[in-house]
C-alpha cells in the first residue's frame, strides 16, 4: 500500500474518539500541508510516537487529546508521520 502505515495504539489518550490501547489503525503518510489542519495524526517527538490532534500556533504545535486524564503539550519541533485514514480495527 503506497503511503500507508499500520500502527498499534499504545495508550488511551484518544479514547474520547473511540481509539484505545491495542487498536490497529491505518495511517495515510501521503498528506499535504492542508490535510494537517483537521483530523487525528500520528506524530513523533524525540523518538516517541503519539496519536494526537494538532493545533498550529505561531511557530509551535499544540498536541491535544480527547481524554482529560492526559495533558496537552506544546512543541516547537515534531514530525507529522501521517493522518488516520480508516476506522479503528480491534483484534
Amino acid at each position: 500500500m503506497k503511503g500507508k502505515l499500520v500502527y498499534v495504539v499504545k495508550d488511551n489518550s484518544m479514547n474520547g474518539d473511540r481509539i484505545i490501547t491495542g487498536d490497529t489503525i491505518l495511517i495515510d503518510t501521503d498528506i499535504s500541508s492542508g490535510d494537517a489542519t483537521n483530523g487525528i495524526f500520528l506524530v513523533e517527538i524525540n523518538g516517541e510516537r503519539l496519536i494526537r490532534r494538532i493545533e498550529f500556533l505561531d511557530e509551535k504545535y499544540r498536541l491535544y487529546t480527547s481524554n482529560p486524564e492526559y495533558v496537552d503539550s506544546v512543541h516547537k519541533d515534531l514530525n507529522i508521520i501521517g493522518k488516520i485514514s480508516s476506522n479503528v480495527v480491534r483484534f
